[in-house]
């Protein structure tokens, strides 16, 4: 994505992440996924309405927001030879709902179809930790509190790296058999037990943040935990959308998606 792109969904996550702390919860964010709406959507949108969908991510025209679209996804999934059925799969759900008396427009729906239909599926993030490689452990909590939890354990050497104030881990989801690994989860802990809302303003204040502190290489790590832990929060994205800027899509009276469906003369 651009630094455009990166920052507009940077600022998402500064909202909703700062919330959840505030609300001692934790939260999921899947820009892409919000990306892939919002790209949807704008195709089949005008006036206004058009022309906040794609100052957002900073895209001069639809065309050109659907073709980053289809390259970021293509980048996804491809493995290092360009073959798509080896690269890992990213799942998640999008939907529009269009009411029965009206017909959607041929061109809508060809980039409905082409661009965007092939990344909408089921997901299913539960998975169960390893008996053999879980113990249970004090974790601490935002209010001083402690718990006891699972904790996943490993021997092997670990993508971390120590910065001034926090640490981070790259944890790799399937190699492509070049051995690049094109999708990863990045883990940032603070060393200060309330030093999360620093961390979030820090990391969405810079677009190129994340890119510079990224671990590069594995190193050996004597006592490697991580909390099994579970996603509870919830957000409304359009409110958070509408108070970054991007109202008119989600005005009832002024949204304007008139190049989505077929209007009667």
């Amino acid at each position: 994505m651009s630094s455009t792109e990166v920052d507009s969904c940077l600022r998402v996550a500064e909202r909703v992440g700062l919330a959840a702390v505030a609300s001692g919860s934790n939260f999921v964010l899947s820009p892409l996924s919000i990306r892939a709406a919002l790209g949807l959507a704008a195709a089949g949108a005008s006036g206004e309405t058009l022309h906040q969908m794609l100052s957002f991510p900073g895209s001069p025209t639809v065309d050109h927001l659907n073709s980053a679209a289809a390259r970021l996804v293509a980048s996804v999934r491809a493995d290092g030879d360009g073959r798509e059925e080896t690269g890992p799969r990213l799942s998640f759900v999008n939907g529009l709902w269009v009411d029965r008396s009206l017909t959607l427009k041929p061109s809508f729906h060809g980039v409905a179809a082409s661009v965007y239909g092939a990344v909408a599926k089921s997901v299913d993030f539960r998975g169960q930790f390893a008996a053999s490689g879980t113990k249970h452990g004090t974790f601490h909590l935002l209010d001083n509190s402690t718990v006891q939890v699972p904790f996943m354990t490993s021997r092997r050497n670990q993508f971390i790296s120590s910065f001034d104030g926090f640490k981070v881990l790259k944890l790799c989801y399937r190699r492509n058999p070049n051995q690049r690994s094109v999708l990863y989860m990045l883990i940032f802990l603070p060393d200060k037990k309330d030093g999360l809302p620093v961390l979030i303003r820090q990391l969405s204040s810079d677009p190129s943040f994340i890119k510079h502190h990224t671990p590069r290489r594995d190193v050996e790590v004597r006592n490697f935990m991580i909390p099994k832990f579970k996603f509870v929060y919830e957000f409304e994205a359009s409110k958070v959308l509408a108070d970054l800027g991007m109202d008119a899509p989600f005005d009832g009276g002024h949204a304007d998606f008139t190049e989505m469906v077929l209007l009667g003369r």
